[in-house]
């Protein structure tokens, strides 16, 4: 005896998963309607995050010779003024941490029209392979505020393999050597940068 497919147990069943396969693809795609965020609005919630407030940045365009160097990655560099104070905000990938992963640092600067006087603030953006990021806390990055940028730029730079250089940045969380190394070359990375550009 023919049976009619479509009273068939079977077209019920692809029946009832295309209906879920097309409900599912609505849900997914209003679902990121409403949770996409566009780059402009990245980067206004990582400046706010630094700063403390709103406001307008400008893009600078990045030397390549010197962007991407031995310790890591320049992503992008931006400058603004608020209260009639100048600043300088990095973002830079440090290489060799953890299984040879990398940490993006936001690094701030005070700046005095085009010149680099110091790290105002450091805040972690972003990790890539690196398991104990939370050893890495608040007190850890604002070790980096001491750093005396008048020194680097006349030709001191900040190191950390081998000791040898005449100056070395020893920044290390208990745990988390290698992510500290990390973090460490992605501020020399933007130390290294200033230094080139600014000699």
């Amino acid at each position: 005896m023919k049976t009619n497919f479509f009273k068939s147990e079977a077209f019920k069943c692809i029946a009832v998963l295309l209906s879920i396969m097309v409900i599912a693809g609505g849900l997914l795609a209003i679902a990121s309607q409403l949770f996409f965020v566009s780059d402009e609005e990245r980067l206004k919630r990582a400046v706010k995050k630094v700063y403390g407030k709103d406001v307008e940045v400008t893009e600078q365009q990045l030397d390549e010779e010197f962007s991407d160097n031995e310790y890591g990655t320049i992503e992008s560099f931006y400058t603004f003024t608020d209260d009639e104070k100048d600043y300088g905000l990095f973002k830079s990938k440090g290489k060799q941490g953890y299984k040879n992963g990398t940490v993006t640092l936001w690094i701030l600067f005070n700046m005095e029209g085009d010149c680099f006087e110091d790290i105002k603030k450091v805040v972690l953006g972003d990790s890539d392979k690196q398991t104990l990021m939370s050893k890495l806390t608040g007190k850890f990055y604002s070790a980096y505020e001491v750093i005396d940028i008048p020194d680097i730029e006349s030709g001191l730079i900040v190191v950390v393999k081998d000791g040898t250089a005449e100056f070395e940045l020893k920044n290390v969380a208990g745990g988390a050597t290698k992510s500290s190394n990390a973090a460490n070359n992605a501020v020399n990375a933007v130390l290294y940068y200033i230094r080139s550009i600014e000699v």
